[in-house]
């Protein structure tokens, strides 16, 4: 674990930490890098990781990681209770996932040439910090070789291109198919329903959620030319700590449906969020409150409602 190299206490929000760093890297090297990583265009509507990343980070060079544990961000980013279980909940683990997404694509884009390097372990919710070697002189240099130079690099370069191209064509298996993206306007084609997840401790609500997954299946179903991933393949994935983009990957989806079911007394509040696949976003969100009463009737007219939200997701031809 990473330590302020100067002391070995932790640091008040009010001290000068600008001569201070972390394995290496200046704080103030690392508060620039965090600034410039949620000013970019991958975090700047990202406001569920930009939360996470900028408490972690700000934890961390305060001298406070050995405090960054999964109950703690879940109160202190996700605005969770006294009372969260985290479980029962996986909100944290889920926005690490996507949080380690993000970063992995915003060094392979925008970033692409930072020095300060963030990243996270997996099953680790203290951001690491590394500095990266500047571009070697000799990479500079080649900058201004003659344009000649360059072209013939450049037509060499789709030469080989070309040929890995038609290599790849003629070898590749027949059955091998790309994951499937979601359509213009975040329009659905082929969707996965994860278990809906009991946030109550009795085993009634969750039997109920079970009940709620499987009749959001079968309405879903219905709709015409929407391959529905089945329970069975998705029942794998209860209570699971994979992120999201792993789920869908594994599954070949490009949207799914997450949800949880909480009791309070003679109520049930339902919530169901539609998710784009290939960017990680959310199409739609919806919450339902109804008296239990027939569990039966209560869970297939939800069911439907979704269905129907859903459906105006669909492009024109598949409806």
């Amino acid at each position: 674990m990473d330590h302020v190299s100067s002391s070995n206490k932790a640091n008040g929000p009010d001290q000068d930490l600008s001569h201070k760093s972390l394995n290496g890297v200046s704080i103030q090297s690392i508060q620039s890098q965090l600034e410039k990583i949620l000013g970019s265009h991958i975090f700047i509507n990202a406001e569920r990781s930009s939360r996470f990343l900028r408490f972690t980070v700000e934890q961390a060079i305060q001298g406070r990681a050995d405090q960054i544990k999964e109950y703690l961000v879940g109160l202190e980013v996700f605005d969770r209770s006294q009372s969260y279980d985290p479980r029962t909940d996986p909100i944290v683990r889920v926005e690490a996932g996507r949080l380690r997404t993000k970063l992995k694509e915003y060094y392979e884009t925008e970033g692409h040439d930072d020095l300060v390097l963030i990243t996270y372990r997996k099953g680790s919710y203290v951001p690491a910090f590394q500095r990266r070697e500047a571009p070697a002189s000799g990479v500079v240099a080649s900058r201004s070789a003659s344009p000649l130079s360059r072209w013939k690099a450049i037509a060499l370069l789709a030469l080989i291109l070309s040929g890995s191209l038609i290599f790849w064509i003629a070898h590749r298996s027949p059955d091998a198919s790309p994951p499937r993206q979601a359509g213009r306007n975040g329009q659905v084609s082929t969707i996965a329903v994860l278990p809906f997840e009991s946030l109550s401790d009795d085993r009634e609500p969750e039997h109920f959620a079970d009940g709620m997954t499987e009749a959001l299946i079968t309405e879903l179903s219905k709709i015409k030319k929407l391959q529905v991933i089945s329970r069975t393949s998705t029942m794998h994935y209860k209570k699971t700590r994979k992120s999201l983009p792993e789920i869908v990957s594994e599954l070949n989806a490009n949207a799914l449906v997450a949800g949880s079911v909480t009791f309070s007394g003679k109520r049930v509040r339902i919530i169901a969020h539609l998710m784009n696949a290939s960017t990680d976003t959310k199409l739609w969100s919806n919450s339902y409150e109804r008296d239990l009463q027939d569990i039966l009737s209560l869970q297939s007219e939800v069911a439907r409602t979704i269905a129907e939200e859903i459906k105006g997701r669909l492009e024109p031809h598949e409806k």
